[in-house]
């Protein structure tokens, strides 16, 4: 993903299993193109084919399946409840897959490296043995869906593009993963400091911050969430302000998503949003390592960086989603504007689109200064934590956050009932 995603021609890329059948099962890659994308998609598969060609040479060892398998095995064990119906439905279908006893476990058993079997499956991910999909306005179209009248064209692939997606060549640019920091080893419970206690106490509180602690002790698994809301008079201030900080947290959230990738693997997850008052960082998952996911994001934060092309891209994304909202359903255009009038920092869509239309990328840093030279910071850490381990996390926010000549303020959060 980042050598299509450095040259602008993708958003996002993703893979995994598609649709599946008795005798057969897609792997599936999908990405979101660019406009520059759209008319070099032959180049991004040869780019695809040459990740899987590396695969092959370099990619398949022992202890990459191992840490497959040790996620695998931590999915299973600390598992989210499902519905009933939900965990019914799932068992019916792989009741016709699995023995009795595996009707649960199936999905997740990793039984043992096997390369032989590894390099046969491999081998099916040619260009001969692909169906390339391609859903975009525009182009030409020679057949019609019979239900919903959908235009669509069916063509094969020309003989100068498979060679093109066969040649041996590897780009040097491109590369596999190290291995992976995030995965979690350390799956025991702490001690509880206070078996009784089942409401949040504030622990620390200083000027422009305050801290939450609760113990996990209900569940009992090795699991934790950290919230950390930043509020700043300037990220809400006006409609502009607020298009402004909207528009940095997804520069920021794109900076972060290609390096986060190995944390998601190992079962973390992490959210930045804005809300009425600035935005709010969420990290969530296996307790043991989310203080190393939580300075990777900070570190990030600190070397910010507001990529010209990335900002366009970006803008665009919002105005076209911005312009889309608009034309919902009159009832969701309802809900958006009392939400407006009861949220004033949550202007409807029409004024973030007018707001949106004539920013620059040459506003965003000195925007971002401003908003960190006044803050208040709300912080609460819940789940396998003790009380020392959640100041421990206490500093690292404090020290990513601080600046010179910063001012403190109270909370700019205002509830409406």
């Amino acid at each position: 993903m980042s050598l299509l995603k450095s040259k602008g021609l993708i958003n996002n890329l993703s893979a995994g299993g598609g649709i599946s059948g008795s005798n057969f099962r897609e792997f599936t890659v999908s990405v979101s193109l660019t406009e520059t994308g759209l008319t070099r998609i032959d180049d991004i598969v040869a780019a695809i084919f040459q990740s899987i060609n590396l695969i092959r040479q370099q990619g398949l060892a022992a202890w990459r399946y191992a840490e497959k398998r040790a996620v695998q095995e931590m999915a299973f064990r600390y598992q989210e409840p499902s519905r009933p119906i939900d965990t019914v439905s799932h068992m019916v279908l792989n009741m016709q897959h699995y023995s009795d006893d595996d009707v649960l476990y199936g999905d997740y058993v990793m039984q043992g490296y096997d390369e032989p079997l590894i390099r046969k499956m491999l081998g099916y991910l040619t260009p001969e043995n692909m169906r390339l999909t391609l859903i975009a306005k525009g182009g030409k179209h020679n057949h019609q869906a019979k239900w919903y009248d959908t235009p669509y064209s069916v063509k094969p692939f020309t003989a100068a593009q498979l060679t093109h997606w066969q040649d041996d060549f590897i780009s040097p640019t491109l590369s596999l993963p190290d291995k992976n920091p995030f995965i979690s080893y350390e799956l025991d419970p702490v001690l509880l400091e206070a078996p009784d206690k089942d409401k949040p106490e504030l622990i620390q509180e200083l000027p422009g911050f305050r801290l939450w602690h609760l113990q996990d002790t209900e569940y009992r698994v090795p699991k934790g969430v950290i919230y950390v809301a930043i509020d700043s008079p300037h990220a809400v201030e006006s409609v502009e302000n607020i298009v402004k900080t909207r528009v940095s947290v997804e520069m920021l959230l794109e900076a972060i998503n290609e390096t986060t990738y190995p944390a998601e693997v190992a079962g973390l997850s992490y959210n930045l949003y804005a809300h009425q008052g600035g935005v709010t960082l969420k990290l969530s998952g296996f307790n043991e390592k989310l203080p190393l996911l939580l300075d990777l994001v900070l570190q990030k934060f600190a070397n910010r960086d507001f990529n010209p092309e990335r900002f366009n891209i970006i803008k665009t994304q919002l105005l076209r989603s911005w312009t889309n909202a608009t034309q919902n359903k009159p009832i969701n255009r309802l809900y958006n504007v009392m939400t407006g009038i009861l949220q004033p920092n949550n202007p409807p869509y029409e004024a973030l689109i007018e707001a949106l239309e004539p920013l620059e990328v040459s506003a965003l840093p000195d925007f971002v200064t401003r908003v960190m030279s006044e803050l208040h910071v709300e912080m609460f850490v819940y789940g396998n934590w003790q009380k020392n381990q959640t100041l421990a996390l206490a500093e690292t926010i404090k020290d990513a956050l601080r600046v010179h000549n910063q001012r403190y303020q109270e909370s700019t959060v205002r509830w409406c009932c």
